[in-house]
């Protein structure tokens, strides 16, 4: 079995569940939409940025391979970008901050569903059968995580 079904599963799980918490709530879904896409922006480039420092760092100070910093700084920028994407499009649209609630559950959520990646990705190793480009799922994944916890967490 490739390892990017289960991850699709996923995917579609999130998405269906922020699509009917947000018909629930009375938020539109270009409102969401709109959450979602800033999220994925802010996401990656946090990602990337959290994680180049982080990598630079360990390089810097014990000279060593700068994975370990990567590794720990990527997910930390993603956790910081996503919630902050979902606060700037709010501030945008309905000229007003989200609730502190909603954006931690948006954290939180992110970083659950990133931590259920790992394990799906990491149980399902199989070196002969490669997931190829279909785990690129991931990164629609984890931004529609970081909305359905601030729906969840965001009062109407």
């Amino acid at each position: 079995m490739s390892r990017a079904y289960p991850l699709w599963a996923l995917f579609v799980a999130i998405l269906g569940a922020s699509v009917l918490l947000a018909r629930r709530r009375g938020i539109g879904l270009g409102r969401a939409g709109s959450a979602w896409a800033i999220a994925s922006v802010l996401l990656w480039v946090c990602a990337l940025m959290f994680g180049s420092a982080g990598g630079a760092l360990v390089q810097r100070t014990s000279g060593n391979n700068p994975f370990a910093g990567i590794a720990v700084g990527a997910p930390l920028g993603a956790v910081v970008g996503a919630p902050l994407g979902i606060a700037l499009s709010e501030r945008a649209l309905r000229k007003r901050w989200p609730r502190w609630a909603g954006l931690a559950l948006s954290a939180l959520a992110l970083a659950a569903t990133l931590a259920a990646v790992l394990v799906i990705l990491r149980r399902l190793e199989n070196y002969e059968q490669h997931a190829g480009t279909a785990v690129l799922i991931v990164f629609p994944l984890l931004s529609a995580a970081a909305v359905l916890g601030w729906l969840a967490g965001d009062r109407p």
